[in-house]
């Protein structure tokens, strides 16, 4: 079955099989084959215009339809970008730098191919500095990269006593 051969879990079939029996409803005048790129283009898009769908509802969607014309082989199904129609779909990073800001603290500032081996975390003054860049009203990248580099000075430092880290030591 194609659905297995896509890894969908079989909890899921259900829903997969009623994206597809809501479609067919939708043009029972027009046969699964015959139907063109402009009647499923416009049907995607009803999909992504539902507002009571979530988005991963809407990418289940797609699948399902892809899944139907794949098995039909129906000659509309590579004329359909159907990854194209997921990208509305995907869901953003809690700090992605389009969304809304809330204050919570950013997770994992770290965001580059270093491996400085170590979690890092947020202590109450880098929590205060958070709060004093996004008061500022700075960019979510800004923000990163402050709590990236305090947190990779005080992991560099992280062997000495807060005694000896002084002014000398960061600049040189």
């Amino acid at each position: 079955m194609l659905l297995t051969e896509h890894e969908i879990k079989p909890s899921t079939y259900r829903w997969y099989i009623q994206h597809c029996e809501q479609f067919i409803r939708c043009y029972t005048e027009i046969r699964l084959k015959s139907h063109t790129q402009e009647t499923l283009s416009q049907y995607l898009s009803d999909i992504l215009e539902n507002a009571h769908l979530k988005s991963w509802q809407k990418r289940q969607a797609f699948d399902a339809l892809k899944f139907l014309f794949l098995s039909i082989r129906s000659p509309v199904f590579p004329k359909i970008d159907w990854e194209y129609w997921k990208i509305p779909c995907k869901e953003l990073e809690q700090d992605h730098t389009t969304l809304a800001r809330n204050n919570t603290p950013v997770k994992n500032p770290l965001n580059s191919d270093l491996d400085l081996k170590g979690d890092f975390h947020n202590g109450p003054e880098i929590e205060k500095l958070i709060y004093v860049i996004r008061a500022k009203g700075h960019s979510i990248r800004t923000e990163k990269t402050y709590v990236y580099w305090i947190n990779r000075f005080l992991k560099f430092n992280a062997n000495l006593d807060s005694d000896e880290v002084n002014t000398d030591s960061v600049i040189t």
